[in-house]
């Protein structure tokens, strides 16, 4: 597995484990999610999400995700995952420090 740093419009940094998208070994954890594309000597983020648990919603439920037919679009081949077990609003806060960082094709907000 290998992990990927992204910053945040604040300069935060965050480690992300990379999994390709669908696997079934994705954690039964709470954190924020990138699903993501390689490009030619980067990874582009196409989706910038949070969970309560990573695998129902990047695994289980992936196609009821409600951006998933973008995510397809846009070719995302994998999901960058950073592992964080406080409250859902510190989750919010440090997905939109990413959102803020980093446009992307399928976040409608």
């Amino acid at each position: 597995m290998s992990v990927l740093t992204f910053q945040g419009i604040s300069g935060a940094t965050y480690d992300c484990a990379v999994y390709p998208i669908n696997h079934s070994t994705t954690p039964h954890k709470a954190g924020i999610y990138i699903f993501i594309k390689p490009l030619t000597n980067e990874w582009q983020p196409v989706y910038i999400g949070q969970t309560h648990d990573f695998y129902n919603r990047i695994y289980l439920e992936l196609e009821d995700h409600d951006a998933w037919d973008c995510i397809q679009r846009n070719k995302a081949t994998y999901v960058a995952i950073y592992e964080f077990s406080g409250a859902e609003q510190q989750r919010i806060r440090m997905e939109t420090d990413l959102r803020r960082n980093y446009p992307t094709a399928c976040n409608r907000q």
